[in-house]
Order: C-alpha cells, then structure tokens, then sequence
C-alpha cells in the first residue's frame, strides 16, 4: 500500500471520528480545501454543516451594527446602508434623493422610531447645527 493510500486512510479515520475538515488539514499541513477536495474525490460522505449566527464560520455579527460616528446600519439585501435613511424610506413610500438628509430630530443617532426623523437640505440641515452649537457656545459663555 502506497503512502498517499495510508495517508488518506488515516485522514478518513480521522475525519469520521469526529474531527473538522480544518482540524485534518492542519494534521496534514495543507489547506481544508485541498483537504476537503481530497476526501470527495475518494466519496466521502460529508456531515451536514448546521451551524447558524455565531456558530458559522461566515457570521459576521449579524444584520445591524452601530459605527463608529453613532449611527445604526442595518445589511439589507448584502448591502449596508443607513437604518435612519431606511425607516424614512419606508415611511415616505419612497427612495430618498441624494440631496435629501435624514435629520433626528431629539439628537440620538441611535433613536430611529419615524416620529424622531425628519428630512431637511443639506443647507437646512448645516444650517439648523451651526445655529445650535452657536446658542451652545453662547450660553456657555454667559452663563
């Protein structure tokens, strides 16, 4: 019996007695896909992989993430977007233009309930900020 057939024998054995794919390959020092491509090349029966949210190897924190400017994104579709701009959306019946901003309205980046959001211009919105930080500074000063 040739070394490759034992090798593969072994790598078999091991894999039915309960090790992962990855934990074989790195037994062997090669990749779990040439692993992997190995075993099925000789009809190795597979086990199912059930393995959901964390558990799976492709999970990547689930479907909604806070950034690291406040704001909550939510992954629709394979895309990140923009929970706030998502809830307006749904409440307009409607995409937003990208001459529209999604103001909060209490100032809470993170509270996206339709009543807390509004929609203003870019000018409106640079404009309705400036004038706060303005009253902000002012009072700080007098006071």
């Amino acid at each position: 019996m040739g070394r490759k057939q034992k090798n593969f024998e072994h790598a078999v054995s091991l894999y039915n007695s309960g090790f992962s794919l990855e934990e074989v390959a790195v037994h062997y020092g090669i990749t779990r896909q040439s692993i992997h491509e190995a075993l099925k090349r000789r009809g190795v029966v597979f086990r199912p992989q059930k393995r959901f949210g964390k558990d799976n190897h492709f999970y990547r924190g689930g479907g909604r993430k806070k950034t690291d400017g406040g704001y909550i994104k939510v992954l629709i579709n394979g895309r990140w977007r923009f929970e706030h701009r998502v809830v307006m959306e749904c409440k307009l019946g409607r995409a937003l233009t990208s001459d529209e901003v999604v103001h909060h309205i209490n100032e809470v980046k993170e509270d996206n309930r339709p009543e807390n959001l509004e929609i203003m211009t870019p000018a409106a919105h640079t404009k309705h900020h400036h004038k706060e930080r303005r009253e902000r500074r002012l009072g700080r000063s007098n006071g």
